[in-house]
This record gives C-alpha cells, structure tokens and sequence, in this order.
C-alpha cells in the first residue's frame, strides 16, 4: 500500500493541493514505518491495549531501533519529528493537527519542509534490503 501512497504523493501537485499533500506525507510516513517493521518481522503492538498503532508508537520503536544501532543520525530525524511540540511542519504534532484540525491549514512551503525533514527516514526504510540485520531472500 505505501508504494501506491508514493506514487499519488509524487503526483499531487502540492502548490495547489498543500493540505492533501501533507495528510498524505504524514499517512506515508505511518505506513511506510509500519510496512518497515512488517518487512524486519518486528510486531509493534498498540499502546495501553489499544486496537490500533499510531504513528507516535512507530516513531519510537524506530527511535528505539537507531539508538541500538547506533545510527545516530535517523535516531535524530526521528525524534525531532516526534518530539518537536513547536508545531514545525514534519513535527508529528503538527502531522496530527492538520489531520484533525480543520482551522489548521499547510502552505506549499511547509509541505517542502516535512518532505525535506523526513526524506533521510523515508531513503532508509524504503530500502529494508540493504540493511544488515535483516536476512534477504534470494
């Protein structure tokens, strides 16, 4: 399903359609991770015993995964969108607030900024292949 959401994403013309783009981004980013942890066999389960996994949970498990791995440099494009609280556009607080939020709305530049913010992440995950603790199958 995220490569299908890749595809539309690289479609949208993101100058006329900036709030579409931008609950796209932050949609892929959430699919992309879980699609991610599906590919290393890793179950994320749902917090407090709730049904579902969202995208907080992801980003820490990924957090988790970096910091093991001791890639510093995803540990911290993960954390600063999970943890900035300044409403920066690739913060997944702003992430969920455009989602939610109908008096919140994306300007084209702010689309650029998350893409840019989260671009390093996305190279990684959509790449599960080339990593080293994962077994590739011939």
């Amino acid at each position: 399903m995220y490569k299908r959401q890749l595809k539309e994403l690289q479609a949208i013309d993101y100058h006329k359609f900036p709030n579409a783009a931008h609950d796209l981004l932050r949609s892929f980013l959430e699919c992309g991770l879980k699609a991610y942890f599906d590919h290393c066999k890793k179950t994320i389960a749902p917090k407090n015993g709730g049904k579902y996994v969202f995208l907080d949970t992801v980003l820490e498990e990924f957090i988790k995964e970096m910091n093991q791995s001791k890639n510093n440099k995803l540990s911290q494009v993960a954390s600063r969108i999970k943890d900035n609280s300044k409403m920066n556009s690739y913060s997944a607080t702003f992430l969920n607030a455009t989602n939610h939020n109908p008096d919140i709305f994306v300007t084209p530049q702010e689309v650029e900024d998350a893409w840019d913010a989260m671009e390093p992440l996305f190279n990684y995950i959509l790449a599960p292949n080339k990593k080293p603790n994962v077994q590739n199958k011939p």
